[in-house]
Parts: structure tokens; C-alpha cells; sequence
């Protein structure tokens, strides 16, 4: 089994290797388009919380939950309410809360604005407990949370191990763009931008904050039932190659204003590819990288800079096979324009299979 973490945001999510912490190639996709079912109940954007209780996924959204059997890549019935799954839910959480995160195995807590609560999972039904504030749980309590994550956190992410998911590592927190990691042991890291810790997020929403987020003992299928593939868009494209490959970055400027293609193997910038005004086109050769555990594979991304608005928005297909080649396509278009037709500048990347 491959284990995989979940990132929700707004009507997008990705899929990242827990190991290496990188976004897996072809993500941000739709949530419409891969999570069968969850556009007809409204839950196909602005999750509030997402957990794996006894072998079970639950997405959660304002007063409601669905159950999600991954086995057969579809919702599980209709949403519910809450107090379908919980008991004794505290006033101000009958509504909803902000995230939701185990801190032991067995002990889940919900957190609403500077409060939170927690029930012991082995017991079924669900049964919370009082809301204290963050100051006064556990003795000491998340006392060592950064103090501007004792109120208001976006998401909480559970870091499972062993094979049966039967050990908790972590609980990971997000706010805004930041992040901190508190131990069963009462300790907690600084606050760390999210795109510092998880590679590929750059350029991208999640950057900027994290809806929902969760851990699967296996990976979801990832197309669905929907248009596949998706559409994906962001300041920086990012995809894996096989290690030590020969690749080819093809480039076109359609405009006046001169462009620059930047590749970046591994996280260390390669040679830009100099774009000037209407040129017709430009190829550049590059040779992945060593690759890195667990996948062995090589992090290649993308990004184009325009010199009159910096950083442009690109839209993108995740890789495609073509005969004996993959192929990644990129249209660029200038973010302060607006547009949608991602024509303004192109970029061709291509390798050979191995």
C-alpha cells in the first residue's frame, strides 16, 4: 500500500508523498472531477475539515458530513448532520468548526475559533466531551502552539504510521500561509511557511492556506468519473521525470514584452530560456536530475516571468504519452490581464520514455 496525503482548497486538491513532502505530478486537480459525488451535495469546494476514523474517510462542511468509500471511489450516501457521527457536540460546533485532527491514536478533537474538543474513536457512538480553551487542555495544553495558532486555525492534518495506521506521529497545523507541527510529547515547531515544507505548492492557492487536509493508507484514484485530465493552473508547474533523463524545454513568444522561462531541477534553477518580443521559438536541452527516496524520480518545474507583470499564470495538462515520449504542454497568460486563453507564451517540455 502508498500512503498519501490530501490537501484541500477551495475547489482544488493535491496528492503528496508523505516521505519526500513533494505534490505529486498533474496536481491541483478538481475536486468535481475526481471525488464522485461530491458536486451534487454541495461538497465539491470550501471543505472545512477531513479525518480517516477507523478505516473510514469523512469530509466535512459547515453543520454536515459525508462518509467517502474510497474502495468504490464514490460518496457513501447523502451529507448528514452532524450529530449523525457526534454526540454531545459543544453549542457553538453543532454548526461546524474550523479543523479537525487526531493528537493520539483514538483521541480526535475538533477546533473552533479559540476552543476545541475531543472523543475517543474506539467508542462508537462518538461522544464529545466539554470545549476548554486552547490554554487548558492536557495539563499543559497546546500551551506551545504559537500563540497565533491558538485561535482561528484553517486545517489539522493527523501524520499516521505503521501499517495498520495504528500510530500517530504528529499533528500538523494551518493557518494562513504558516504551519507548525505539535508531538504527543506537548512540543511544537515554530510557525514555517507551507510552501517551505511542501514542494510543488508554489505558485498555487495552497500556498496561501489549506481548507482540509488528510492522511490515506492508500492513494485515491485520481480521474474519477469526470473530464480527465483536468486543467491546472498556478505560477509554477511542477512533474517528475525519471532520473538522469535528457528533456527538451521548447518556447514561444507570442507578444511584445520579453519573457523568460525558468527550469528548475531538484529545487536548484537550470539555464532560463530568454524569450525575446515575437519569437517564433527557442529549444533548450536539459538532463534531469539523480532523483531522490522514495519515488527515485527527478522534480522538474516550470515558471515563465513577464517584464512588464513578473510572474505570469499558467495553464497546463498533466503529462501525456505520445508514442514513445511524454509530453508536458504549458500555455502562459499575463495575471494582471485576466484573460483565459493562456496564448501569450507557450512552453513545450519533452522526454523520451524509459
Amino acid at each position: 500500500m502508498t500512503s498519501k496525503i490530501y490537501f484541500f482548497k477551495k475547489d482544488k486538491y493535491v496528492q503528496i508523498d508523505p516521505d519526500s513532502k513533494k505534490v505529486d505530478s498533474g496536481y491541483p486537480r478538481s475536486i468535481a472531477d475526481d471525488w464522485n459525488g461530491l458536486k451534487e451535495i454541495g461538497f465539491d469546494s470550501d471543505l472545512n475539515g477531513a479525518a480517516y476514523i477507523n478505516n473510514a474517510l469523512y469530509l466535512f462542511k459547515k453543520e454536515k458530513y459525508v462518509e467517502y468509500d474510497l474502495g468504490n471511489d464514490k460518496i457513501k450516501g447523502d451529507a448528514l448532520p452532524l450529530s449523525s457521527l457526534f454526540k454531545n457536540l459543544p453549542g457553538k460546533m453543532q454548526s461546524g468548526f474550523d479543523a479537525c485532527a487526531y493528537w493520539r491514536p483514538s483521541e480526535f478533537f475538533i477546533f473552533k475559533d479559540n476552543q476545541s474538543a475531543s472523543c475517543n474513536t474506539e467508542n462508537s457512538p462518538f461522544v464529545f466531551g466539554d470545549a476548554y480553551d486552547f490554554s487548558s487542555l492536557h495539563g499543559n495544553g497546546w500551551v506551545a502552539l504559537p500563540s497565533s495558532f491558538k485561535s482561528g486555525v484553517d486545517a489539522g492534518l493527523t501524520k499516521f504510521s505503521g501499517a495498520s495506521f495504528d500510530s500517530v506521529d504528529g499533528t500538523v497545523f494551518f493557518k494562513d500561509s504558516q504551519m507548525a507541527v505539535y508531538t504527543a510529547e506537548s512540543t511544537c515547531s515554530n510557525a514555517q511557511a507551507i510552501q517551505s515544507v511542501w514542494h510543488g505548492l508554489d505558485g498555487t492557492d495552497f500556498a496561501e492556506g489549506i481548507d482540509a487536509a488528510v492522511q490515506l493508507p492508500t492513494e485515491k484514484k485520481s480521474h474519477g468519473n469526470g473530464p480527465s485530465p483536468a486543467l491546472q493552473t498556478g505560477r509554477q508547474c511542477c512533474f517528475d521525470l525519471p532520473p538522469n533523463t535528457t528533456f527538451y524545454v521548447a518556447a514561444m513568444n507570442t507578444e511584445k514584452w520579453v519573457r523568460t522561462v525558468h527550469v528548475t531541477i531538484d529545487g536548484k534553477e537550470a539555464k532560463p530560456v530568454n524569450l525575446p518580443a515575437h519569437d517564433n521559438g527557442l529549444v533548450q536541452v536539459y538532463k534531469s536530475g539523480a532523483g531522490s527516496p522514495p519515488s527515485g524520480k527527478s522534480g522538474v518545474c516550470i515558471g515563465i516571468d513577464d517584464s512588464q507583470s513578473g510572474h505570469m499564470l499558467l495553464g497546463w495538462y498533466p503529462p501525456v504519452v505520445v508514442a514513445d515520449g511524454e509530453f508536458v504542454n504549458i500555455g502562459a497568460e499575463k495575471d494582471y490581464r485576466k484573460e483565459t486563453g493562456f496564448n501569450d507564451a507557450a512552453v513545450c517540455v519533452f522526454w523520451r520514455k524509459s
